[in-house]
């Protein structure tokens, strides 16, 4: 699997749904942003937008990871030692 320009600048991490294969989040150093993507969007050769990007971070995202037993729920570790935790259904 492969996401053209995913993001503008390097990738830190990404990180796949273990509840839906779908699902692919990624995260980004210069712009703290965090994207997650749905492969059924891409276009040939891995090309699309992301269907939602969090944002809030104020530090480099280090780490991106999907909850075990909770599907929507997402955690993100910053290099200012903050840990955020998200949840999709409320997007």
């Amino acid at each position: 699997m492969r996401v053209e320009k995913a993001h503008d600048t390097d990738l830190h991490c990404v990180g796949w749904n273990p509840h839906n294969v779908n699902f692919i989040r990624t995260g980004i150093s210069v712009d703290y942003s965090i994207r997650m993507f749905d492969r059924r969007n891409l276009k040939f050769g891995g090309v699309g937008s992301p269907v939602h990007v969090f944002e809030g971070h104020d530090a480099v995202v280090l780490c991106v990871q999907w909850s075990s037993d909770m599907s929507s729920v997402f955690g993100s570790s910053l290099e200012d030692n903050i840990l955020n935790l998200w949840d999709i259904e409320k997007v």
